[in-house]
């Protein structure tokens, strides 16, 4: 894959997703320019699939993340599996965040007040954080038979504050 198309693939899925910024240009083409300098490595290397797939196993994510075209493309399940373990990784990180921003916030409040709280409302309070990837259009079409069906078995259930908390929308 060539600097110039990284370049532009990955400046047309920001776009499309409306996170794109023109001072992304820079941090875009330094990471063009790794993934060529990857591809090259890789290609000296004897066996290069051998060592591409070590690569994306190792990093858990498939060669099409890692910028690597094949003959047999990879499937959107086993897209979606290598995404579960990136995905179950993030969630156990914003569990542990969770926990330090929760101590960070009680020790901020006894230094502000300059009283010693007691721990056990700290049970009481969660983190609440996003969905850690968004959902695609066959999640949301999902998502959205599965509120309808809640709404028509028990009318009233899901308010906008329970919808934002299950699917983060």
């Amino acid at each position: 894959m060539s600097k110039a198309s990284v370049i532009r693939s990955t400046t047309e899925k920001m776009q499309i997703l409306g996170t794109y910024k023109p001072e992304f240009d820079d941090l875009i083409a330094r990471y063009a320019e790794m993934l060529e300098k990857y591809s090259k490595f890789v290609k000296k290397v004897k066996g290069e699939d051998d060592i591409s797939t070590k690569s994306a196993a190792e990093t858990g994510l498939t060669l099409d993340d890692l910028g690597f075209a094949t003959s047999n493309p990879t499937s959107a399940d086993a897209i979606k599996a290598s995404h579960e373990t990136l995905r179950l990784t993030a969630r156990k990180a914003q569990k542990v965040f969770g926990r330090c921003f929760l101590n960070a916030g009680y020790l901020a409040a006894c230094v502000r007040d300059q009283y010693s709280y007691e721990r056990k409302q700290m049970y009481l309070t969660h983190a609440t954080w996003n969905p850690i990837f968004e959902p695609d259009a066959s999640q949301l079409g999902t998502l959205g038979d599965a509120v309808l069906k809640i709404e028509q078995a028990r009318p009233g259930y899901l308010d906008e504050d329970k919808i934002h908390e299950l699917m983060g929308m």
